[in-house]
C-alpha cells in the first residue's frame, strides 16, 4: 500500500517456512520476482517474466484471477505479462504496464478502479483515460497515479478530500490534482495522499484531523499542501491515520496518529489527539532506506538487509516474535535478511536475501500465503504459486 520502485529480483518459495510444525510443500516452480505490495488483506507480487501473481481476500476480485473467493497460495492475474509495479489498496489493486498503460481490479463502489463506472471486476480492466504511468498507489477506497508528464491524477472516494482537486465530488476516472507541481512519487492512505516532488519536498491533502497531513495545523485540505518542514525526502508512506518519510540523510521521520506509537518517537498519545503536526524523527537513530506506513503501525527498510518495525503489533506484525505495542523501532526476527517489504493494515511481507518470500502478523485471509490461515509473530514463508 504505498509508492514503490522496481528492486532486486527475489524468489518466490518452493518450501513453506516452518516452525517445526508444518510440513515442507511439494516442489513448484520458481519465479524471480521484481516487486512486491500489500493491500489490507492480500498481497500481490510481480515475476521477472513480467506475470503479476497475488493471494489472499479475493472476495472483491482484488487478486485478478477473474473469480472471488480468497487464496492462501498465490494465484496469477489474468490478461497480460508486462507488469512493472503493482500496488495493493483496501480491497483493489492497480498496476502498471510496460508501455505505460495502467489497469486496476477487484472493489469498484467509489470508482477506485477508474474505469468510468462503478463496477466490482475480477480482472485487469482498462482506465477511461489516454495518459500513460509510471507509478501507482492504492488507498483505501481511492487510486492516485504519476503520469508520464509528471503530473498527478487521482479517482474513486473523494468525501475528505484525498483526490486533491479541490472538490469533495467521487470520482469515476483519473482527473488531475489542482496544482502546478510536478511529481517524482505519489502516496495514497485510507483518507489523505502525499507527494514527493523530484526536488524533495513532499505535499499532502485530504482529512488532517489528526495531523496526518503535516502542515503544522488539523485542517483538512481538498488541494495539496506543503508539509512544514525543512527536511528533503526521498521516499513517503501514508498510512490509516499517520505518514511518514526517509529524509535524504536516511533517517524517518512521521506525523499524524499516535495512538499505537507508530510515530516511533517514545511516546503515544490517546485515541483521537494528533500524535505530531509536523514531521517528527523516529528514535534510536538508526539509517533507513523506505518507509510503509500501515494501519497505527510502520516498517522500515534498513541498509543493507535488516528491517525495524513499530506501532501496533498485537497481530504479529511487527515481527519481532512477540504481539505487543512497541514506542520504538525494534528489529524484525533476527534470522531474515530483508531486500525489500511491505506493509498492509496488519500484516507485512518481504523479500528475504535467501531467495524466499515471508510474511507475518494477521493471516486470517490468507495473506500470509501460507498453509496455516492464522497469524503468526515471525516470518512465515510464502508456498508457492499455483500454476
Amino acid at each position: 500500500m504505498r509508492r514503490r520502485a522496481a528492486v532486486a529480483a527475489f524468489v518466490l518459495a518452493a518450501v513453506v517456512w516452518s516452525s517445526g510444525c508444518d510440513s515442507p510443500a511439494a516442489p513448484g516452480a520458481l519465479r524471480e520476482v521484481l516487486d512486491l505490495t500489500t493491500g489490507a488483506q492480500h498481497t500481490c507480487a510481480i515475476t521477472a517474466q513480467g506475470s503479476a501473481w497475488c493471494w489472499g481476500r479475493g472476495t472483491e476480485g482484488q487478486l485478478g484471477n477473474q473469480r472471488v473467493h480468497d487464496s492462501n497460495v498465490p494465484v496469477r492475474v489474468d490478461g497480460y505479462d508486462d507488469w512493472v509495479q503493482l500496488d495493493g489498496g483496501r480491497r483493489h489493486t492497480c498496476g502498471v504496464r510496460a508501455n505505460g498503460n495502467l489497469q486496476c481490479w477487484g472493489w469498484g463502489f467509489y470508482g477506485q478502479l477508474g474505469t468510468g463506472n462503478t463496477a466490482t471486476l475480477a480482472g485487469a480492466s482498462e482506465l477511461a483515460t489516454v495518459d500513460t504511468y509510471v507509478q501507482v498507489s492504492a488507498g483505501a477506497n481511492h487510486t492516485c497515479a504519476v503520469t508520464t508528464r509528471a503530473t498527478v491524477s487521482c479517482w474513486g472516494a473523494n468525501g475528505q478530500g484525498q483526490l486533491g482537486d479541490s472538490t469533495l465530488v467521487n470520482r469515476l476516472e483519473p482527473t488531475p490534482v489542482a496544482t502546478t507541481e510536478v511529481f517524482a512519487a505519489v502516496t495514497a492512505g485510507s483518507f489523505h495522499t502525499c507527494g514527493l516532488t523530484p526536488d524533495g519536498r513532499a505535499l499532502c491533502w485530504g482529512l488532517n484531523h489528526l495531523g496526518q497531513l503535516g502542515t503544522g495545523d488539523l485542517v483538512s485540505s481538498t488541494a495539496p499542501v506543503p508539509v512544514q518542514t525543512s527536511l528533503s525526502f526521498q521516499s513517503l508512506s501514508a498510512g490509516v491515520s499517520h505518514t511518514c518519510g526517509i529524509a535524504t540523510t536516511g533517517a524517518a521521520y512521521c506525523w499524524g496518529s499516535n495512538e499505537f506509537g507508530e510515530i516511533g518517537n517514545g511516546g503515544v498519545v490517546e485515541a483521537g489527539f494528533a500524535g505530531a503536526v509536523v514531521p517528527e524523527p523516529t528514535r534510536l537513530g538508526y539509517s533507513y532506506t523506505s518507509v510503509h506506513a500501515g494501519d497505527g503501525y510502520t516498517c522500515a527498510h534498513m541498509p543493507p538487509s535488516s528491517a525495524a518495525c513499530w506501532g501496533r503489533g498485537l497481530e504479529g506484525q511487527l515481527g519481532s516474535g512477540q504481539p505487543v505495542i512497541m514506542y520504538v523501532p525494534v528489529p524484525i526476527y533476527r534470522d531474515l535478511r530483508v531486500s525489500q517489504l511491505d506493509v498492509g493494515y496488519a500484516h507485512v511481507c518481504a523479500a528475504g536475501t535467501d531467495g524466499g518470500v515471508y510474511c507475518w502478523g494477521d493471516g486470517r485471509r490468507g495473506q500470509l500465503g501460507t498453509v496455516r490461515q492464522s497469524a503468526t509473530t515471525t516470518p512465515a514463508r510464502v508456498s508457492p504459486p499455483n500454476d
